[in-house]
């Protein structure tokens, strides 16, 4: 794998860890990091793009994301990393799912279009367009047996509004680790080039 590819890989990857950490906080607490947010839901929108970074309109909208894959990559983690860590391996593999199954990948991308001129009209994380992203989760992903299932307290999840953000956010999150694969990412490269990634996040940030 060159650098560039590296480089792209990591990029994407630290796009599914952005949107993981954002699940993990926003479930537990009805809050997250609203730069981070806004940064990871835009990239729904960006279908075309000339190069991974333009997706994210730049590094500097993946920091949460990269400083998180780091250290989700050392040896040891925290109760709160290793929960990210699982759903990062969810989405991976829902993402997977996705790529396998045509029919359901053409019906997102036309209702992720919808989406799209929504955004256009409100703002990219307007209310109307979050819980429009949250149906289309709904409608889709959720129809796969297996399902990403979020943790959290009861006063948090129960509110339709909270969940619709909480499906966005995997939306986004899916949407990162496809591009992942489309780029070159796999699970051989995760499970055996981990320093690697670590170090090209790094780099990144820097």
């Amino acid at each position: 794998m060159n650098n560039t590819q590296l480089t792209n890989t990591t990029m994407a990857l630290a796009g599914v860890t952005q949107a993981a950490i954002l699940v993990q906080q926003f479930a537990s607490t009805g809050k997250c990091d609203e730069q981070a947010f806004n940064a990871i839901i835009k990239s729904i929108y960006t279908i075309d793009a000339d190069d991974v970074s333009s997706i994210y309109d730049g590094p500097k909208n993946l920091q949460l994301g990269l400083n998180a894959l780091s250290k989700l990559l050392a040896n040891s983690q925290s109760k709160q990393q290793r929960e990210v860590s699982r759903y990062v391996v969810s989405i991976m593999h829902t993402a997977k799912l996705l790529m396998q199954d045509q029919a359901m990948a053409i019906t997102l991308q036309k209702k992720i279009k919808y989406a799209t001129s929504q955004a256009e009209f409100f703002e990219p994380t307007h209310p109307s367009v979050i819980n429009s992203l949250g149906h289309i989760y709904s409608d889709t992903i959720s129809s796969f047996k297996f399902r990403i299932h979020v943790v959290g307290p009861t006063s948090v999840l129960n509110s339709d509004e909270n969940m619709a953000k909480v499906r966005a956010l995997l939306l986004a999150g899916i949407r990162s680790a496809v591009l992942w694969q489309q780029v070159g990412g796999s699970k051989w490269q995760f499970l055996f080039s981990r320093r690697k990634i670590a170090k090209c996040a790094q780099t990144i940030l820097a």
